[in-house]
């Protein structure tokens, strides 16, 4: 049975309170400086800073992100954190943080692209449909029972006040209370794995498999990882070990073909506070897209006549799911 700890000042420092602006960017910068260190993730220093209720995060502000996911919104790149971020006649789902078709009734949200089982309910005031907007609409959930302000999903928690002793840490990307967020909740020679749980530190591949990080254990630093040399990554469509430790198509833009010649290392959401692998791409920004034909850069990465309607001529005013501007 693992034993109880006590939870770190550093996180009680950060318990209720709004973590957007306690985003650090200060995080340990080598990967190897230990379990103790409170910004990293399985050993690996999270690469755009942590917080005490997010753990590592992708973005600390809008800056951070690319077109596509523009917004920062609790440590990720969204496509919206409020309805002015989306086009005339949507809303920002609290929920995915995307811009949806708006409601002014539940009955609007049963339909695809409005609501689904986590979103039944129509927030009048927000125009948009939501899992809660009390605590009250929890009621029948009594194992997560807190209405999430910022997801208005009901929830585990809100702040790291909701959790106990066994799972003290508040996710707010998730809604849930979990043992660890980063390295530093774990004790010594421990470290946090990709299920929240504090694991063992590794010695060899043997104390290693997919819920403890990767299949292949780093020595240097104890830690499972995707790979430790390009000889682990055994894929060919991801042949190169990233700075990260994971399997990537790419590290720099001269691993990639002249079609997608631009490597996205941002690209992220495996596991926290890990890159899920950079992949080439045709571009990340507009400016990478040298046909006038096809000026903005869509979130897969490739250059398009439009995203959305607005992008269109008056004389083809629809923008399709292909990034095509048609009249129809």
């Amino acid at each position: 049975m693992r034993k109880s700890r006590k939870m770190p000042q550093w996180l009680l420092a950060g318990t209720g309170l709004l973590l957007l602006g306690l985003i650090v960017s200060s995080c340990g910068s080598d990967s190897s400086s230990g379990a103790a260190n409170n910004c990293s993730f399985g050993r690996n220093a999270c690469q755009f800073g942590c917080s005490p209720e997010l753990g590592c995060v992708e973005c600390v502000g809008n800056s951070d992100c690319a077109s596509g996911a523009p917004v920062c919104v609790l440590g990720r790149c969204a496509a919206c954190a409020v309805n002015a971020d989306c086009a005339t006649g949507q809303v920002c789902s609290p929920a995915t943080h995307q811009c949806v078709t708006g409601c002014s009734t539940a009955a609007n949200c049963t339909g695809a692209g409005q609501g689904n089982n986590n979103t039944p309910l129509c927030d009048t005031a927000l125009g948009a449909c939501v899992g809660c907007i009390a605590a009250a609409d929890c009621a029948d959930t009594p194992a997560r029972p807190v209405c999430d302000p910022t997801r208005r999903q009901c929830s585990e928690c809100a702040s790291s006040a909701n959790c106990g002793v066994a799972a003290p840490a508040c996710n707010l990307q998730s809604g849930n209370c979990e043992e660890c967020l980063v390295d530093g909740n774990c004790g010594v020679n421990e470290v946090c794995g990709p299920n929240h749980q504090c694991i063992p530190l590794c010695t060899t591949n043997a104390n290693c498999g997919n819920n403890q990080g990767g299949p292949v254990c780093d020595t240097a630093t104890g830690a499972c990882v995707e790979c430790v040399s390009a000889a682990d990554c055994k894929n060919t469509a991801r042949p190169v070990c990233s700075a990260q430790q994971r399997c990537a198509a790419c590290a720099a833009n001269t691993d990639c073909p002249t079609a997608t010649p631009i490597c996205n290392t941002a690209v992220t959401g495996a596991a926290q506070g890990q890159p899920s692998g950079a992949r080439c791409v045709a571009c990340i920004a507009a400016t990478d897209c040298k046909d006038a034909t096809k000026p903005i850069c869509d979130a897969q990465g490739i250059c398009v006549q439009c995203r959305r309607n607005q992008d269109c001529p008056t004389t083809a005013p629809t923008c399709t799911n292909q990034g095509v501007c048609v009249a129809g």
